[in-house]
């Protein structure tokens, strides 16, 4: 769990909302905000006009075992030895902040990117990652707003793969073991639930695959797909427990099957119904090639989508 602590005044929900999607997206956690604290007494130079970040951060009780903590400072910050800082870790209290004030800009899109970026660096740093050489990566340490500009508020494959460890999460291919857990989630996720056997037939079949998600050990999400004798991919089913939802898990499986058969064309059959899912296979490349009139049981007409081969 990540907490996320307004400090000092109101903050809009906008900025707040940002900060909560991006960590369940980037850390796959749950996030709660708790209500804003006041800033303590002797933690404001008056000189400099600005809060001293550590002196701050020392004032905010450390996480308990397994959480975090994120504050949002309004403000301008700093720490001695330099002229100010978009943020601040510590790892010993798994705790951080970020610091608004330089992230400002006339475009609100452009200010809710800076925050995303910098949130996802300081909570990277809570993780044990350290700075990127990447300059793209967001583990890159902005010197300047122009650093943070510059940079994903994504982590390049070497980082993510170090997070992935942290935080136990994997993408590998099923076993007959996993099937009670993989059912359990088709359950809750569908009117019309696949039975035990199709997920044991895919397990077990020629060109046939079932890849789980797991984090901690626990089955959290899955997708079936199976290599067709012409050479396409056809994605059968993904789903993900309810727990889980909205963390980008869905989307890791999805990009992992396209980064691996990358020179096959891959469809897949959506409700039509289902505007999440389309959106999220529209923004993996996908489009709707035709609509298939009652495919589902129920009555349900369904999109053909498709991801071509470019050129």
């Amino acid at each position: 769990m990540i907490f996320v602590i307004p400090m000092g005044e109101y903050l809009e929900r906008t900025i707040i909302d940002e900060v909560e999607k991006i960590l369940r997206k980037r850390f796959i956690t749950t996030t709660e905000v708790v209500e804003p604290i006041e800033i303590p007494d002797g933690t404001y130079d008056v000189e400099r006009g600005q809060y001293n970040a550590e002196v701050l951060l020392g004032r905010v009780a450390p996480a308990g075992d397994g959480d975090y903590k994120l504050c949002i400072l309004p403000y301008d910050a700093y720490v001695e030895g330099l002229n100010f800082v978009f943020g601040l870790a510590d790892v010993a209290g798994r705790r951080a902040m970020v610091a608004l004030a330089r992230l400002v800009h006339d475009e609100p899109q452009i200010f809710l990117a800076r925050i995303r970026k910098e949130v996802v660096h300081e909570m990277g740093h809570l993780h044990m990652m350290g700075h990127c050489r990447d300059r793209k990566c967001v583990m890159w340490f902005s010197n300047s707003i122009y650093d943070t500009d510059r940079k994903m508020d994504m982590f390049c494959p070497i980082c993510e793969s170090k997070l992935y460890r942290i935080i136990g999460f994997e993408i590998r291919e099923a076993t007959i073991g996993d099937v009670t857990h993989i059912h359990a989630i088709e359950k809750v996720s569908f009117k019309m639930p696949w039975p035990v056997a199709a997920f044991v037939y895919f397990i077990r079949g020629y060109d046939k695959h079932v890849w789980v998600a797991t984090k901690g050990g626990q089955v959290i999400g899955y997708l079936v797909f199976e290599v067709e004798a012409g050479g396409e991919v056809h994605i059968a089913n993904i789903a993900v427990h309810p727990d889980y939802r909205g963390m980008g898990v869905g989307e890791r499986l999805m990009r992992k099957l396209l980064n691996k058969y990358e020179g096959c064309e891959v469809y897949l059959e959506v409700r039509v119904s289902n505007r999440i899912a389309q959106r999220l296979y529209k923004k993996l490349g996908f489009e709707i090639e035709r609509t298939c009139l009652n495919y589902y049981p129920d009555g349900e007409h369904a999109y053909i989508m498709r991801r071509r081969l470019l050129g």
